[in-house]
C-alpha cells in the first residue's frame, strides 16, 4: 500500500510506489529532502473525488520520490506543522504546504522557492504569478519551524516571507484548481483518459492541452460528445476572427489560451463559440457536476433593489393577475422573488431539468423551449435571465417565435445576456467566461439590429446590469490572484479597493445608467 492512514492524516512514504511499481529518482534537485503537507477539502467528497485526486497527487509526487501526507483540512494541517516543529522528520529539510485543490504542483517552482530561501535566509517563501492549480501555499525550512510557533496560516500573511515571482500564468493563462465542480469533472476526465498525466511537468502538461484529442475532450467538458464548428458567421456568412483569451480564465480553465474558442464576425459583430457541443448532445453537459455548482452557489441577484427586478415600466399595461414564466431558471431564485413580491401573480419556474424543488406558491415545469412548444397565449410575462446565449444560432429564430406564440397579446419578453459591446464585459475577458455553455455572445447593437425589423416583437426598453460589478469584491479579488500579469493583478486589486468604497452602489449604478454593464436587459413587447 502506498498510503497508511492514522487519524486525520494519511502518510505516503517516499520509498514506496503504488502497486509495487518502480521508484524513480527525482529530477528536481533537493526535493527528496522536502516533505509535502496537503490540506484536504470537503468539496472533494462529491462523487468520491477525494480518493481519485489524492491518488493522482500521490502518483505525481512519488514519481519524484517526494514524501507527503494528506491532512483532513487546513486546521489539521496547522496542527501538523506545529507537531513537526517538535518532532521533525529525519532527513527532511523543507516543509511544503499545498492545497489539495491544486493538484498540479509545479516542482520547478518549489525548487526556485527553496533556492530563494537559501539566499535570503527567510523563515518561509510564498509565490505569486503561478498558474492557478500549480502553486503552493508556502515553503518552510524545517530548521526554522520553531520560529513560527505556534504556527497558523495567518503567519504567512505577516509580510515576513520571501516572495517568488513565478510568471507562468503570463505564458499559459490557465485555471487548473478544483474549486469549480465543472473543473473537477474535467480534471478527473483527463486523469482517467491519460495515464501518464501525473508524470508530466507543468509545461509539458499545459502544452498537451492544445493537442486535438485533449482539446476535443475539454471543449466537451470531459465527455466524448459530438461537436460543430463554424467556417463563417452563421448569421451573415461573414468572416470570423478569433478572439484571444489573455486577461482571465473561463470557469473551465483547462482550455489552452493558444486555441481561441470564441470568434467575432467582422461584418455583423456576432461572437460565436467554435467548436461547440452539438445540439443533440447539449443536454449531456447540464449534468450533476453543473447542478452541484448551482447548489453551492450563494449568488442571488434577484431582490427589490436590483435593476433586473424593476418592472415599473410594464406593470401599468399588464393585467392585475399576471401569468409569468421564467425560462432556464436554474434553482428558481427569480421565481421565488416574484412570488414573494407579487403573491397574487401566477408564477411558473422552468428549466430543461428542474434543479431544485419548487417553493410554495411557485409552479415548476420541465421545458426544453428550444425544441418543444411553450404554449399559446399562456403567459403575460416571460423572462430569461442569462439564457439565450446558451442557444445555438440556428435555433434562435425558433426560440423567438416560440416565446411570441406563448405570450398573450401585448405580453412582454424580458431577457438579459452578456453585452459584448460593453467595455465592462470585455474587461478581464468576462464575455468568454462560460464555455462550453455560452454558444453565442451578443452585443446591444447586434440585438437592436436583429429585432429592429422583427414581425413578432417591438423593442420596448433597454437597460444594463452587471453580474460582475454586483459581486465586484469577489471578482476583482479573484483577478488579483489569477490574472496573467503582475500589472493586471495590481489593476484588479486597485479596482477591488475602489468598489470596496462604493458602499452605496453609486459607481455601479452610474456605470449601468451609462450602458456599461456586463449584461444588457432587453424588454420586447409582442406585436398584436
Amino acid at each position: 500500500m502506498l498510503c497508511s492512514t492514522s487519524g486525520p492524516i494519511r502518510i505516503c512514504l517516499k520509498n514506496e510506489m503504488a502497486g509495487g511499481g518502480p521508484v524513480f529518482q527525482s529530477s528536481d534537485m533537493g526535493l527528496h529532502k522536502h516533505h509535502f503537507c496537503l490540506a484536504g477539502n470537503d468539496r472533494l467528497g462529491f462523487e468520491g473525488a477525494a480518493a481519485k485526486v489524492e491518488d493522482f497527487v500521490t502518483a505525481r509526487l512519488s514519481h519524484h520520490v517526494i514524501s507527503h501526507e494528506f491532512c483532513d483540512d487546513w486546521s489539521a494541517l496547522e496542527a501538523r506543522i506545529r507537531e513537526l516543529a517538535n518532532s521533525p522528520i529525519p532527513g527532511i529539510e523543507h516543509i511544503v504546504i499545498v492545497d489539495v485543490m491544486n493538484p498540479f504542483t509545479d516542482l520547478d517552482l518549489v525548487t526556485r522557492m527553496t533556492e530563494v530561501l537559501e539566499r535570503t535566509q527567510r523563515s518561509f517563501a510564498l509565490c505569486d504569478g503561478a498558474v492557478p492549480g500549480t502553486e503552493v501555499r508556502a515553503v518552510l525550512p524545517a530548521a526554522k519551524l520553531a520560529l513560527l510557533q505556534p504556527f497558523t496560516l495567518d503567519l504567512l500573511d505577516s509580510g515576513a516571507g520571501a516572495i517568488v515571482r513565478w510568471e507562468t500564468q503570463s505564458e499559459y493563462n490557465n485555471q487548473l484548481n478544483l474549486y469549480k465542480y465543472k473543473r473537477l469533472k474535467m480534471f478527473l476526465a483527463l486523469a482517467q483518459h491519460f495515464d501518464d498525466l501525473p508524470l508530466l511537468s507543468v509545461p509539458e502538461m499545459l502544452a498537451s492541452l492544445a493537442e486535438d484529442k485533449l482539446f476535443e475532450l475539454l471543449t466537451s467538458f470531459g465527455d466524448e460528445l459530438r461537436q460543430i464548428s463554424y467556417s463563417c458567421c452563421p448569421h451573415c456568412a461573414g468572416h470570423l476572427e478569433p478572439l484571444p483569451n489573455t486577461m482571465s480564465q473561463p470557469f473551465c480553465g483547462y482550455l489552452p489560451a493558444s486555441r481561441p474558442l470564441y470568434h467575432e464576425c467582422e461584418s455583423c459583430g456576432l461572437v460565436v463559440q467554435s467548436p461547440s457541443v452539438h445540439e443533440d448532445d447539449v443536454h449531456l453537459i447540464y449534468d450533476k457536476w453543473d447542478k452541484q455548482d448551482f447548489v453551492v452557489s450563494t449568488n442571488n441577484p434577484y431582490n427589490k433593489n436590483s435593476i433586473r427586478c424593476d418592472f415599473s415600466k410594464i406593470l401599468p399595461t399588464l393585467p392585475s393577475k399576471i401569468r409569468t414564466l421564467d425560462l432556464g431558471g436554474g434553482v428558481g431564485n427569480f421565481s421565488k422573488f416574484l412570488h414573494a413580491t407579487y403573491p397574487e401573480w401566477d408564477v411558473t419556474h422552468s428549466d430543461f431539468e428542474i434543479k431544485a424543488t419548487a417553493s410554495e406558491g411557485v409552479s415548476a415545469r420541465t421545458l426544453d423551449f428550444t425544441r418543444n412548444p411553450i404554449g399559446t397565449a399562456q403567459y403575460d410575462l416571460i423572462t430569461a435571465w442569462e439564457v439565450i446565449e446558451h442557444v445555438h444560432y440556428h435555433k434562435l429564430q425558433f426560440v423567438v417565435e416560440n416565446i411570441w406564440e406563448a405570450l398573450s397579446p401585448g405580453g412582454y419578453f424580458v431577457f438579459s445576456t452578456p453585452d459584448f459591446d460593453s467595455p465592462v464585459s470585455k474587461s478581464f475577458d468576462f464575455y468568454a467566461l462560460c464555455p462550453p455553455f455560452h454558444y453565442l455572445v451578443f452585443g446591444e447593437r447586434w440585438l437592436s439590429n436583429y429585432f429592429a425589423n422583427s414581425e413578432q416583437f417591438e423593442i420596448f426598453d433597454v437597460k444594463h446590469c452587471s453580474d460582475f460589478l454586483d459581486d465586484a469584491l469577489n471578482w476583482y479579488g479573484y483577478g488579483g490572484k489569477t490574472c496573467p500579469s503582475m500589472a493586471m493583478r495590481g489593476t484588479a486589486d486597485l479596482l477591488r479597493a475602489v468598489f470596496e468604497l462604493d458602499t452605496d452602489n453609486s459607481i455601479r449604478d452610474r456605470l449601468a445608467a451609462d450602458g456599461m454593464g456586463t449584461e444588457i436587459i432587453m424588454t420586447l413587447r409582442k406585436k398584436v
